[in-house]
């Protein structure tokens, strides 16, 4: 009987696979295994960070599903990444799909897997690979595949040396197409020819072990398929492990919670094998959190100010079990340029609209499509990557019409498809999960939550202004839509709930995989809404009690931290993304006597030190001595290359151009500076630079860059005579005047002219880590 190829249903097939397939991430070290005519089959490897080439390592080979028709070797990048965080050697298979309008069985994709799985075998040595622990992995057609390549002899290239075994020696098995007999997934494709493609009638006592993962939801492999090839591979004497997850479906294993699920079962069956530690028993990579207030002054934290009229006993705490750094900076002097150079490890003004602030539903992301960003890196290495909070670096929206939104206000709002997707938001730029807002929370036009792409509960009326609070505070509260679930005076209690969450879930459910969580705070930017239970519990009015609520929400966190046991080994940093708001400061200095800046001179926006001297804390418990204070010079974009020391990431040239590592500074391993320079931009367009090296400052710019302070009442009491008014920039030493009330832009031509040629080679060059070497090393 001729074979009929259900051409209608494996398309249908592949693109559902397709969906639930990664987006494209940076590969690896790619090899040729095999080439065909001009086409070159490809290899994608990860290696463990202390791989060497004498190594016998365990290594996984992964083939893509897809129905034989499609599908890439992206779909298991973040398995692969994962394992190879664990010490094992990750493969992904390149593999001939068959034409959609091709009738016959899948011939040459079953010939490529074994050609795949004897190169690897047959180049152990220069692999790192141990030939008597290699793994076959696959998910649907791609599972077909593996268990192909353990199950059934014969069907092989004809090219190949059949000397050298193709047969696995472990098979991990997701949703797989193992059974192509009558009535099952793939008959049509192989038809009376199934014996001999179907590993399901091939099983003997010679099959490898094998864990296999099914949703009891999927419409195309039913449990009792997974049922009878179990019994029969222990009929055999085989080792079958098989893990059913209710309410899965298709392709189930690419998506969260299953995706970590899975990997921890696939990751508990090889410690079983002898091939991996326990998790418990390996080194284990730092759990990260990073908490980004907003708007939060180096002055209002107690550790920082003891004048301060807020108790902040939790960020005192990190500080008193980590370190305490005094001269770290936030990039820029407002939201979103410095929350892109905190994502990326690059200044904001190298990048197209880098200046900008976005609201409502502006963007698009400052974040380009390729661009290496901080989640993306950590999760290469394994990492659950979560971003819970205010985004704030664009996002695009679309209208009925499929066209981008572009502008801000009521109409720009009204005019978005909520059924549509985001892009550009964090599940674009590395980030597994993220629940939170466009921009800011309380201010932004749009008042509805975004859960990963979607917003799930779109705005249903206008924002009625008039049963809001009513304070100095509070004038900054923009008129907008607003969704029924959003409650303006509590968003940050349901940003703690959903990093609660979270948390929980993954210590629960992937106990041996690392996290990162960015936690995006709303606190303290304007307006100042603290939730019911935080109103009048301070001695410093509506905003005094923002702060105090912010310091509880870091307290909860690092609760939750300890109640799930991780808290040793999660580093923890505490940061604010520029300096205090105007309205605030004015405010409580005239009714409270609390400086949010001190003891620097300007506020948000100003480039002198108040703008963007933030608090930073760390706290990594037997890596980061307590109690300890750091004057090294540092931004958020060091975070990055900071990080990828930790982790073992090689950063490439292309990437984090503006980022330091500081893990000496933060070990205390090293007293020498570690930043030739430091870059900062203001709010005032592309002339408001400066730049810092050692104690000099130079400003390429007269005033502030950034607030108007003779045109603002508020800040006219707050103007310092200018010492040298016919000056286009400005020098201080903050060694001698870190008031910054001197400028010795006349007095010092020669230290002006080399610190703005610095600065202008900066701009040319693309980068200021030098040459590269200072990044991620």
């Amino acid at each position: 009987m001729k074979p009929i190829f259900n051409s209608i249903f494996l398309f249908v097939f592949a693109v559902a696979h397709a969906m639930c397939a990664e987006p494209p991430a940076r590969p690896g070290e790619v090899l040729t295994y095999k080439t065909i005519g001009t086409r070159e089959l490809k290899v994608f490897i990860e290696k463990p960070a202390d791989w060497k080439a004498a190594d016998q390592r365990p290594a996984i080979v992964f083939f893509f599903g897809g129905g034989w028709v499609g599908g890439t070797p992206e779909q298991f990048h973040p398995q692969s990444e994962a394992f190879a965080a664990r010490g094992l050697v990750g493969i992904r298979v390149e593999y001939r799909t068959i034409p959609k309008g091709d009738k016959g069985p899948p011939l040459v994709c079953c010939a490529d897997a074994k050609s795949a799985m004897r190169y690897v075998r047959a180049h152990a040595a220069e692999l790192g690979v141990d030939p008597a622990r290699i793994a076959a992995a696959g998910g649907s057609a791609g599972g077909h595949l593996a268990a192909f390549t353990a199950m059934v002899d014969g069907l092989d290239d004809p090219a190949d040396d059949v000397k050298i075994s193709c047969k696995p020696d472990a098979l991990l098995l997701f949703n797989p197409v193992f059974n192509n007999g009558p009535g099952q997934w793939g008959h049509e494709c192989v038809g009376e020819r199934f014996r001999e493609f179907s590993p399901a009638h091939n099983i003997s006592k010679a099959a490898p072990p094998t864990c296999v993962f099914l949703g009891d939801a999927d419409k195309l492999i039913g449990v009792p398929v997974l049922r009878e090839f179990e019994a029969a591979m222990k009929g055999a004497g085989v080792r079958c492990d098989a893990h059913v997850y209710p309410g899965a479906g298709h392709g189930f294993f690419n998506n969260e919670p299953h995706k970590s699920q899975t990997l921890a079962e696939a990751d508990k069956f090889l410690v079983s094998l002898g091939w991996l530690k326990s998790a418990a028993a390996a080194p284990t990579r730092p759990n990260i959190l990073l908490i980004l207030a907003d708007d939060l002054g180096y002055g209002d934290v107690r550790c920082y100010n003891d004048q301060s009229k807020v108790a902040t006993p939790n960020m005192d705490r990190l500080a008193r079990e980590g370190m305490r750094f005094t001269d770290a900076h936030s990039p820029a002097t407002v939201c979103t340029p410095s929350r892109y150079s905190l994502m990326t490890g690059q200044m904001a003004f190298r990048v197209p609209n880098g200046d900008r602030v976005f609201d409502g539903v502006g963007g698009p992301s400052l974040i380009a499509a390729g661009r290496l960003t901080l989640p993306a890196m950590l999760r290469a290495k394994g990492y659950a990557t979560a971003c819970v909070g205010k985004w704030h670096v664009g996002l695009t929206f679309f209208d009925k019409a499929g066209q981008p939104v572009r502008g801000n206000g009521v109409e720009a709002v009204q005019r978005v498809d909520f059924s549509r997707r985001i892009e550009g938001g964090p599940v674009d730029c590395g980030f597994d999960h993220f629940f939170g807002t466009a921009c800011c929370p309380a201010t932004d036009w749009l008042y509805a939550f975004i859960e990963s792409d979607r917003v799930p509960v779109p705005p249903a009326g206008p924002l009625d202004k008039s049963k809001l609070p009513k304070h100095a505070y509070a004038a900054d509260c923009r008129a907008g839509l607003i969704a029924p679930d959003f409650p303006m005076e509590e968003v940050d209690l349901v940003f703690l709930k959903k990093s609660r969450e979270f948390l929980e879930q993954h210590v629960r459910q992937s106990p041996g995989q690392p996290f990162f969580l960015f936690h995006s705070a709303q606190a303290v930017h304007l307006p100042s809404f603290a939730a019911p239970q935080f109103k009048g519990k301070t001695q410093a009015g509506p905003h005094g009690d923002f702060i105090q609520q912010l310091d509880w929400v870091v307290g909860e966190l690092m609760q939750t931290l300890e109640k799930l046991g991780v808290a040793d080994n999660t580093l923890v940093i505490f940061t604010s993304d520029n300096g205090p708001e105007t309205t605030s400061v004015i405010h409580m200095r005239a009714d409270y006597a609390h400086d949010g800046a001190r003891p620097w001179r300007g506020v948000k926006r100003d480039d002198w030190e108040g703008g963007h001297r933030v608090p930073f804390l760390v706290r990594w418990p037997g890596k980061v001595k307590p109690s300890t204070t750091s004057a090294q010079l540092t931004s958020l974009t060091d975070v990055m290359a900071t990080a990828a020391a930790i982790v073992g990431a090689e950063l490439p040239r292309d990437a984090a151009e503006d980022s330091f590592n500081m893990l000496p500074a933060w070990r205390g391993e090293d007293k020498a500076p570690l930043r030739p320079y430091l870059l900062q931009q203001a709010f005032g367009g592309a002339r408001t630079r400066s730049i810092r090296r050692g104690p000099w400052k130079f400003l390429d710019h007269p005033g502030s860059g950034g607030n108007r302070y003779e045109n603002d009442p508020g800040l006219k009491p707050f103007i310092l005579p200018d010492t040298a008014p016919d000056a286009p920039g400005q020098l201080y030493n903050l060694d001698t005047d870190p008031g910054e009330t001197k400028n010795l832009y006349f007095k010092h031509p020669e230290i002006v002219a080399e610190l703005k040629a610095l600065l202008e080679k900066s701009k040319t060059e693309g980068r200021s880590a030098l040459n590269g070497k200072n990044v991620g090393g």
